[in-house]
């Protein structure tokens, strides 16, 4: 069943995205790199659409193979993105704004069409609190400190020194969540609050302030400041 959805949902997802190419300025959307994430999508769609309707086992796990090829296909698309986009705006574009939708509808839809194929992919996988790429009982804290870790190496080689990361409130809080869009936001909250510390006691660089982050749950909601 999730197959089938699949099957009926990426060629949609893909030819939107498709679409949004098409109506770039004609300027942008000639320049190689640019071409070269369009063309990607081109052959994804093509791929997709021409696989046969999946009756039988042997056609899903045929359809998982296709998908793990795509995912690896177009695992460098944001980084491409960024590169052309930043060619054309040096020499043909004045306001940067233009770009902003198709930009952010474009980055939205790959995030929801990667997560819905990994989900699919990783529904075959036995992982204990998961199904899918769902985690049943994730924990906050453990996720925070695997990206303070992360974060602080980081630091620690463009500064010398990281400032040390507290975490405070319902540390003991679990939930049902994705864990995808969180690897995405943490490591970059972490490492713009590091930055910013470092930066704004550059002549104490051993002699930092610690971060502070903050977890706090009700029945419905979960907030980390």
């Amino acid at each position: 069943k999730s197959a089938r959805y699949l099957q009926q949902e990426l060629p949609v997802r893909i030819a939107h995205r498709i679409q949004g190419f098409r109506n770039l300025p004609f300027i942008i959307g000639c320049n190689p790199t640019i071409l070269h994430v369009h063309e990607l999508y081109i052959r994804a769609f093509q791929k997709l659409s021409d696989f046969p309707p999946i009756q039988a086992h042997s056609d899903e796990s045929q359809y998982c193979a296709l998908l793990r090829q795509l995912l690896e296909d177009h695992k460098d698309v944001v980084t491409l993105l960024a590169e052309g986009l930043r060619e054309e705006c040096r020499r043909h574009i004045q306001d940067e704004r233009l770009l902003r939708p198709f930009l952010d509808k474009t980055l939205t839809s790959r995030l929801g069409m990667r997560m819905l194929a990994a989900h699919h992919l990783a529904l075959h996988e036995d992982k204990p609190d998961f199904v899918g790429i769902i985690c049943t009982r994730l924990s906050p804290k453990k996720l925070i400190e695997k990206w303070v870790d992360f974060a602080r190496r980081l630091c620690e080689h463009q500064y010398g020194n990281a400032p040390r990361v507290r975490i405070n409130g319902h540390v003991a809080a679990r939930f049902p969540f994705i864990p995808l869009p969180l690897d995405y936001v943490l490591p970059e909250l972490l490492k713009n609050a590091m930055r910013a510390t470092m930066e704004s006691h550059l002549d104490t660089p051993y002699n930092v302030p610690d971060i502070v982050v903050t977890i706090a749950n009700n029945d419905i909601d979960l907030v980390i400041r």
